[in-house]
């Protein structure tokens, strides 16, 4: 039976712990993955900063390791974050104020 996904801040947890767990064991390929989901997560909560940070460490290990799929997704992921209008006006936003 699969396990139930859970979401927001308790998932994000578990994914930083098994990122840290993974990391220890220099699990290169492991890491990758969990940085794309933690892109992932932080994103849908609405964390474009953390959201990016993660992508960007999945692409460095992607590239490193060639692991071509990863290196799509989340170079995609971040265009779609970078291109997106809204966070554009919300950076001069909060320059401004």
């Amino acid at each position: 039976m699969p396990k139930k996904k859970r979401r927001g801040n308790e998932y994000i947890q578990e994914l930083e712990r098994q990122l840290q767990k993974s990391a220890k064991q220099k699990d290169d390929r492991r890491v990758c993955d969990l940085c794309v989901e933690l892109g992932d997560e932080y994103r849908r909560v609405g964390d474009l900063h953390d959201a990016l940070s993660y992508y960007r460490k999945s692409v460095e290990l992607a590239e490193k390791l060639k692991i071509c799929e990863n290196a799509v997704f989340a170079h995609r992921a971040i265009a779609e974050i970078l291109v997106d209008p809204s966070i554009f006006f919300h950076k001069i936003f909060v320059i401004i104020v």
